[in-house]
């Protein structure tokens, strides 16, 4: 009986610990997160559409977080493409994105996500840019993966709205039904 109750209140100890440090990753956490990556528009981008992309990348990270494919998939490439050429934590980021688009088990899938995988997570126009070579560091993604992976888990990220997609969370779902509604406009 000794042993039992031991054992039942060192689980609780333990629940209470695990409890206590595990905080809830939330929407504004993800914003937060999200700007701390230092958008960057360059001259190869027009100043409206760096304004449409900065913002519509604020909100489809939420939605990356809250577990949405098309979500995720946009971050990957908006990170990849607004990105400083000499900011490795921005370029390890869009990497993670895109190995979590690859992992994922997501019917909407597509074919060319490993090319994205490829595309994004090395630095194949070196040349083209004229930029010093920046290559992601395979534990650093692995462990931001793992990081991104835990949150999306816990589900404390609510997916929302994003109009400038038509993307309309209570009526469509997911991204994949955008504008469409779930039944995918039947």
């Amino acid at each position: 009986m000794h042993n039992l109750v031991k054992t039942i209140f060192g689980s609780t100890i333990l629940i209470y610990c695990v409890a206590a440090h595990a905080t809830s990753f939330t929407n504004k956490d993800a914003i937060h997160e999200v700007k701390s990556y230092g958008f960057y528009c360059s001259a190869a981008h027009n100043k409206s559409d760096c304004d449409v992309a900065q913002k519509l990348l604020i909100k489809e990270y939420q939605n990356a977080y809250a577990g949405d494919y098309l979500a995720q998939r946009n971050v990957a490439y908006i990170l990849w493409d607004y990105q400083r050429w000499d900011n490795a934590s921005m370029l390890t980021e869009a990497c993670a994105w895109q190995t979590i688009v690859m992992q994922t088990q997501s019917k909407y899938k597509r074919s060319t996500d490993g090319a994205y995988q490829q595309f994004i997570c090395t630095s194949p126009f070196d040349d083209y840019f004229q930029s010093p070579s920046i290559s992601v560091s395979k534990p650093s993604v692995n462990k931001r993966v793992a990081e991104i992976k835990n949150i999306i888990k816990v589900h404390s990220v609510s997916p929302i709205d994003i109009d400038e997609i038509n993307f309309n969370v209570k009526r469509d779902h997911d991204q994949a039904h955008a504008g469409l509604g779930w039944n995918g406009g039947k």
